[in-house]
């Protein structure tokens, strides 16, 4: 049985609908699919790792002072009469600084050399009469004997009157003044202690066994001191200590100050750092670029070839102002984020600016 004609009419609109309604889903369903965004890249500053051979400075403080000092005192008692120089004041050699009342002394000294003069006169009077067969021959010996004695006597009040009055032995500064006008003093009191410029400044500090190892007689010094913000003064190691001080297990370090326009004064602290000759292969990097650290071991970002970042581990020597030192771990010419690494993640596209 033929099928009639309206029925083939709704066939043909039910076909037709349904073409229209899968001609029409999937366009529908393209445009209601949202669009794929693509992350910007971070923009970051980086460093190339470069080696160099570099000292690794010895950190230290001590107190700068005149590198010979001496202590002068009167070699006989007496009372002082004049002082003629007072601390922090310049003296010349064989300038006088103090004597003492010479009354005396003097005395002493007029004394055993007219009994030195009376011994002369005695010994030639019995060597003519022991010529002559007047006086035995131990009457003479006698003479030459008080002869002796007499001129040791008068040795000895030459030199308490020569020493009644302290010299300065070399140009210097006068450090301290322990006597007073009208004071008794013994032998061998203190009292001034004078510097002596002519061999210069040096500053005594004591380093650590780890420090000594590396410190050599010769090392360049770089000092600062508190009076003279800014200003680097420059020094060397003189002298070395064979063994530590029992009581602090630290090895003392003298270094010699250069000559300098500027005017030191005994005391003033010296802050230095010592440049061994000793030098390590390290490369230097910002502190900013460490996102992470364990001891000496710290962890960085480079930058890969595709613009990703990639966590790197590396060895630090020591750190310095702000920046690291880095040993090993590093190849040479590798990029290594700076600034912004500590925002970034592993495989992050990063985009490099100056």
């Amino acid at each position: 049985m033929k099928p009639s004609k309206s029925s083939l009419t709704s066939l043909n609109f039910s076909a037709l609908s349904l073409l229209c309604v899968l001609l029409a889903g999937p366009a529908k369903v393209a445009a209601e699919e949202p669009t794929k965004k693509t992350t910007p890249a971070t923009a970051v500053q980086s460093q190339v790792v470069e080696y160099q051979q570099v000292s690794r400075p010895v950190v230290a403080t001590g107190r700068l002072a005149n590198k010979g000092t001496q202590t002068l005192s009167f070699k006989v008692s007496g009372t002082i009469e004049e002082i003629t120089a007072d601390e922090g004041q310049k003296v010349t050699k064989g300038q006088v600084l103090a004597r003492l009342d010479t009354e005396e002394t003097q005395a002493r000294y007029n004394q055993a050399s007219s009994l030195f003069a009376q011994s002369e006169r005695d010994l030639k009077r019995l060597q003519s009469l022991y010529e002559k067969k007047v006086v035995p021959l131990d009457s003479l010996q006698d003479a030459e004997t008080n002869l002796n004695v007499a001129q040791s006597n008068l040795d000895i009040a030459a030199f308490n009157l020569r020493n009644s009055r302290i010299i300065a032995p070399q140009d210097g500064i006068v450090l301290s003044r322990q006597i007073e006008t009208n004071e008794l003093v013994a032998p061998h009191q203190p009292a001034f202690v004078l510097s002596d410029v002519a061999r210069g400044w040096v500053i005594r500090t004591a380093i650590s066994d780890k420090d000594i190892v590396r410190v050599t007689l010769g090392d360049a010094v770089s000092i600062r001191f508190d009076a003279y913000q800014g200003t680097i003064f420059l020094g060397h190691v003189s002298e070395i200590a064979g063994a530590a001080a029992l009581d602090t297990l630290l090895f003392e370090v003298e270094v010699s100050v250069e000559p300098s326009q500027q005017k030191l004064l005994a005391g003033f602290i010296g802050h230095m750092q010592i440049h061994p000759s000793q030098t390590e292969n390290i490369a230097w990097l910002p502190a900013e670029a460490v996102v992470a650290a364990d001891k000496d071991v710290v962890k960085l970002f480079k930058v890969a070839p595709n613009s990703t970042v990639v966590l790197e581990e590396a060895h630090i020597a020591w750190l310095e102002s702000g920046r690291i030192a880095v040993r090993e771990g590093l190849s040479a010419g590798a990029q290594i984020v700076t600034l912004g690494a500590t925002f970034l993640q592993e495989g992050e596209r990063v985009n490099l600016t100056r």
